[in-house]
């Protein structure tokens, strides 16, 4: 038992160093949407989108890193406007808005 807990610290510091140089990978990933605004939840800087072409919905959150163009928060959308934009896919699964967009 003890050589296994001699590996245990360079294992986990392996690990944490596959997860800090995987994160940056993220940011590559951005995905392309444009849709409607379907419902804003201003306090929470969540948007709720439905795609047109998919007729899928989906909500983005916005953060101080999203870049917005044509509006200056999440407040100042309404349902029915014309959006578009990107997200990256947080690891906990959230999609952040890095840009904004209203038509």
């Amino acid at each position: 038992m003890r050589t296994l807990s001699r590996f245990r610290a360079p294992v986990r510091a392996a690990l944490c160093l596959v997860l800090v140089l995987a994160v940056p990978a993220f940011a590559d990933d951005a995905v392309e949407f444009s849709g409607e605004v379907k419902k804003v939840i201003a306090e929470k800087n969540k948007v709720s989108i439905s795609d047109p072409q998919t007729k899928k919905q989906f909500t983005v959150t916005l953060d101080g890193k999203t870049k917005l163009s044509g509006l200056a928060k999440a407040g100042d959308l309404k349902k029915g406007d014309k959006v578009s934009g990107k997200y990256v896919v947080a690891p906990a699964g959230a999609y952040m808005a890095s840009e904004l967009s209203r038509k």
